[in-house]
């Protein structure tokens, strides 16, 4: 999985939770980090882990692909959780859990929400020319990926990555590099041009102003917006994982995070009973 296949998911796929609001699912992302910092015990993080799992079954995304893309962040904490040992495997678990709860509802954000809405609201906190710079630098990431798959399968094909010693290996993968940063400085340029040629002085058409809000912010200026059903449930989702975060922290009672585990559990049951009724209908 790259980024241009992340960015296909947020622009061409359409479900409730694509419809959403940025700010709905910036609060979902919000409560899934309280909790990962609140939580003291491995059920809690499972619990919202299949909370959020239970959202994305509801969506035509790929669930697999995501659940595992978030499962790979457990290479690197797991180093870090074994240092943290304490004579029980509760805490190393509880630590080793966190990273992938949090990786999954990020991919979430990112998976469901064009880039453009994502980056809007830097331009309330941020300068205009800086907002405006990771804007175009996200869009040339993808230029770029496509100049170096280019140059790593021309190398291939050449016999430059395949024959002689690794030191003449490195050699032409850094001369290929070289190159692409070569036409990576050229197509700066052209899009600066091109840019200055369409009108460009120094804001993009379309930007919002200062006491503005913009269409792809996922905000709006009537208060009822963030009333819609499928805000509504990423609201109540972050709600649940919130409560039962900080009652576990506060009381030190078990019975939030087991309630938490059943609420889970039950969604969990349900979206697949009605993905299967759907199947079957249709």
């Amino acid at each position: 999985m790259d980024i241009g296949t992340v960015d296909l998911w947020a622009t061409h796929y359409r479900s409730w939770l694509h419809n959403a609001t940025l700010t709905a699912k910036a609060m979902l992302v919000v409560a899934v980090l309280v909790a990962v910092i609140l939580a003291d015990h491995v059920v809690l993080l499972l619990a919202t882990y299949g909370l959020v799992l239970a959202l994305l079954l509801t969506t035509p995304l790929p669930v697999l692909t995501l659940g595992a893309t978030s499962l790979y962040t457990v290479l690197f904490v797991a180093i870090f959780a074994i240092s943290r040992w304490d004579g029980t495997w509760l805490t190393v678990l509880t630590i080793i859990a966190k990273a992938p709860t949090m990786a999954l509802v990020v991919l979430l954000l990112v998976a469901s929400t064009p880039y453009p809405r994502i980056f809007a609201p830097l331009s309330r906190f941020l300068p205009a020319l800086v907002a405006e710079s990771l804007l175009m630098a996200y869009r040339a990431v993808f230029v770029l990926l496509e100049l170096t798959r280019r140059l790593v399968l021309s190398l291939r094909l050449r016999g430059g990555l395949g024959g002689g010693s690794p030191w003449q290996r490195v050699k032409n993968l850094s001369i290929g590099l070289g190159l692409v940063f070569v036409h990576s400085m050229d197509y700066v340029q052209r899009l600066y041009t091109v840019m200055r040629l369409r009108g460009y002085a120094g804001q993009l058409a379309g930007a919002p102003r200062a006491g503005t809000v913009s269409r792809h912010s996922g905000a709006s200026r009537n208060p009822s917006a963030l009333l819609r059903w499928n805000d509504a449930a990423l609201l109540t989702v972050a709600l649940v994982i919130v409560l039962a975060a900080f009652m576990g922290s506060v009381s030190g009672a078990a019975w939030p995070r087991y309630g938490l585990a059943v609420v889970s559990v039950v969604v969990l049951f349900g979206v697949q009973v009605f993905r299967l009724t759907r199947r079957h209908a249709a």
